[in-house]
């Protein structure tokens, strides 16, 4: 005869090897053997003295896993009056007891399958995570607990109601260990709990549900032979690889630096607590970030799960449970590095909340020891950094993610579709999203690639097709952050209160001002500022009010800020369109929040070193302090009458007619009210969808209806 595994040495059950028919044989009398323990210790059988029947008597159940025949109770003396009473027989408590003492010493004589699953995968699981032998024994106990579903139910029956320190009691006196060993192994810090394998429900009184584990770990520690791959299959997923490299982020070289030695040496030293925060928002390149210094350094990357093998997603506390249990796997390791995105769906900010619940307050402190003894450097990512000072303190390092410059974005878009021989300008256009992710990027270039397209403009046509699918889906703005085609911007045909050209040469030689164009729309507001970044030869960051405005308290100030860091970092020209939204009169604001914003604008531009443009078609309704922050305040007007035929023979010619078939038209078109640059990319638009309004006269109707559709009054057009 064999012993029973270490630790269940006190179950009273011989163990042998018989066949695998006996598995279910010998769970039972696993739980047989516990329940029989518990019903003695915590008294299950209720006293007969009062005519009342015990718990057992209709408890098949219970009857059936024991092996006791209802034939070996004694009944109670006196039963015709009992049967009288409550119509059913009645049997002594101690028969019960000596039953049940009789059968637990039958059962210590059983024998028992010795490659149980159960027995096998609490050993692996042990000896993966340095379990001591009780920890084992209380794993094994919740296994069953949580699998069998009678077992579970016919301990529910009783409705015990217990502390933890009962707990401590019942599972030393069930399990053959004292109540100290019970109790360390049933702390927050040790192995079983901190590694998330199973949970203690301290705010739970019910006996059958003080200890819990998954169902899906429960399966498997009792239906699978585990080993480590499998349990870290379920936790962690191995991330794929990225085509960039760390070069393709120069302007986090001095970061990169850093954590390459700091990653390295603390693994080489084994050193603990090493965590990463990595926040900024969607698409900044995070996660690829962590992917190419992963492989810089040459180390695995795993990512914690965000769903269990079936596909059922994870709460944030299974996710944490998971990762805790996967640091306590991989400790031995010293070539691994795991990655934890989305953490803001995990940890919560509790910071300013009145009411912290014990259990807030237990898990705030759970997780500040995680932060503190991972084996394994970890990277912790967020879109949201706003999360409790508590937790932040305990990262080691942090990067923030921005939008990268264009330089950066240009080469990330050149190195996933450099395959379809772009041009240079075609990438500048790709690459002037600053929303799309490297990801897209590689997506886009799949799509083409399953398709087959041969043809090149297709191929490009495809991408940017897809590029634009994913950015609808993913609620991402077009892209209006950089001209990369030169305007070709003419500014003799810009009716301006100031000398455009003048002012343009003297940013060349010194690139900082502030200026508010405003003026009726079409005029050419925007369209200046790309022209003078083109001229001297700068990026350009072009803001619109649905980029900034945000309906949470601060938000909109928050982007205002980011807004000027980015131009600062970039060293680009920034324009804010419908400035009016941000400079209405403090006077007349109704809320705090539209004073705020109007400071914090303020606050941003005197700090600015750049050049700042506002444009406004509502001059009237800024703030008369703001406006004198702008050093120049440019007037755009309507088109005087001569621009307004230079501007029609110059399109018109364009479009492939010769200055003979216009002249007819002089007198027409210069009689035009209220006629703008804009009005003429209008219908140059609608050229393109309908060919024959490129024809003088239909081009010079189409021009007239822009006019009139401004609700102001047309001249007649004459001819």
């Amino acid at each position: 005869m064999q012993n029973l595994p270490s630790f269940l040495k006190n179950t009273s059950i011989r163990y042998d090897e018989i066949t695998t028919d006996e598995e279910t044989r010998s769970y039972n009398l696993i739980q047989a053997n516990w329940l029989l323990k518990m019903a003695l210790l915590l008294n299950w059988i209720e006293d007969t003295s009062d005519y009342r029947s015990n718990h057992f008597y209709n408890s098949d159940v219970f009857l059936n896993i024991v092996k006791i025949k209802i034939q070996e109770f004694e009944l109670v003396e006196n039963q015709s009056k009992l049967i009288s009473a409550i119509d059913q027989p009645v049997y002594s408590k101690e028969s019960y007891i000596a039953a049940f003492k009789k059968r637990l010493e039958q059962i210590s004589n059983e024998v028992i399958f010795e490659n149980l699953p159960l027995f096998n995968n609490v050993k692996a699981l042990g000896d993966l995570l340095g379990l001591s032998e009780a920890a084992k024994a209380i794993l094994a106990f919740t296994s069953i607990l949580e699998y069998f579903f009678q077992f579970h139910s016919i301990i529910s029956e009783q409705s015990s109601k217990i502390s933890n320190k009962h707990l401590n009691f019942i599972l030393a006196n069930i399990l053959g260990y004292s109540e100290e060993a019970i109790k360390t192994e049933l702390n927050a810090e040790s192995p079983l709990i901190e590694s998330g394998l199973i949970s203690l429900n301290s705010e739970i009184i019910e006996l059958e549900n003080k200890l819990s584990m998954t169902s899906r770990l429960a399966n498997i520690m009792t239906e699978a032979t585990l080993d480590k791959n499998m349990i870290l299959n379920d936790l962690l997923k191995r991330t794929g690889k990225t085509n960039l490299v760390l070069n393709d982020f120069p302007h986090l070289k001095k970061d990169i630096d850093t954590l390459k030695k700091y990653i390295s040496n603390a693994l080489k030293l084994n050193e603990i607590g090493v965590n990463i925060l990595i926040y900024g928002k969607p698409g900044t390149g995070k996660t690829e970030f962590i992917k190419a210094l992963s492989q810089d350094l040459n180390v695995n990357l795993y990512e914690i799960a965000f769903a269990d093998a079936d596909g059922n997603p994870l709460d944030g506390k299974s996710r944490l449970n998971a990762y805790n249990l996967s640091q306590r796997i991989l400790r031995h390791q010293n070539n691994t590095l795991l990655m934890f995105d989305e953490i803001e769906d995990v940890i919560e900010d509790t910071s300013h909340s009145l009411f912290k619940t014990e259990s807030s307050i237990t898990t705030k402190a759970w997780l500040n020891r995680t932060l503190e003894r991972n084996k394994s450097p970890a990277f912790w990512i967020t879109n949201d950094p706003f999360i409790d000072e508590a937790y932040l303190r305990r990262f080691d390092y942090s990067i923030h993610f921005k939008i990268p410059p264009i330089n950066v974005r240009l080469e990330v878009a050149r190195r996933y579709l450099s395959q379809f021989n772009p041009t240079e300008e075609w990438l500048k256009k790709i690459a002037s999203n600053e929303k799309t992710s490297p990801a897209q990027y590689e997506i886009a270039a799949k799509v083409v690639r399953v398709i087959d397209e041969t043809d090149q403009a297709s191929s490009w046509d495809l991408i940017e097709q897809t590029l634009d699918r994913s950015s609808k889906l993913l609620n991402h703005n077009e892209s209006r952050s950089r001209n990369t085609i030169h305007t070709q911007y003419d500014v003799t045909l810009i009716n301006s209160d100031h000398n455009i050209m003048q002012i343009t040469e003297a940013l060349k030689l010194n690139q900082s001002g502030t200026f508010c164009f405003y003026g009726p729309p079409g005029t050419g507001k925007s369209e200046l500022a790309r022209y003078i970044a083109d001229e001297i030869q700068l990026p350009i960051i072009v803001k619109r009010a649905s980029d900034i405005l945000d309906p949470w308290l601060g938000g909109t100030e928050k982007n205002l800020a980011e807004m000027f860091e980015q131009a600062h970092e970039e060293n680009a020209v920034l324009v804010l369109d419908e400035a009016d939204s941000f400079l209405q009169d403090r006077r007349d604001a109704n809320k705090s929040w539209e004073i705020t914003q109007v400071n914090e604008l303020l606050t941003q531009m005197e700090a600015f070193n750049g050049i700042f443009v506002c444009t406004t078609n509502l001059i009237n309704k800024l703030d008369q302090a703001s406006l004198r922050r702008f050093a120049f305040k440019i007037k755009f007007d309507y088109l005087t009458t001569d621009q307004k035929w230079e501007m029609f023979k110059s399109v018109l010619i364009k479009l492939g007619n010769n200055l003979n078939a216009l002249l007819p038209l002089e007198k027409s078109v210069r009689s035009l009210n209220n006629l703008t640059p804009g009005d003429f990319s209008v219908v140059n638009r609608k050229v393109k969808l309908m060919e024959d309004l490129a024809t003088p006269i239909k081009f010079l109707e189409s021009l007239a209806l822009e006019v009139n559709s401004k609700s102001l009054k047309a001249s007649r057009i004459g001819f």
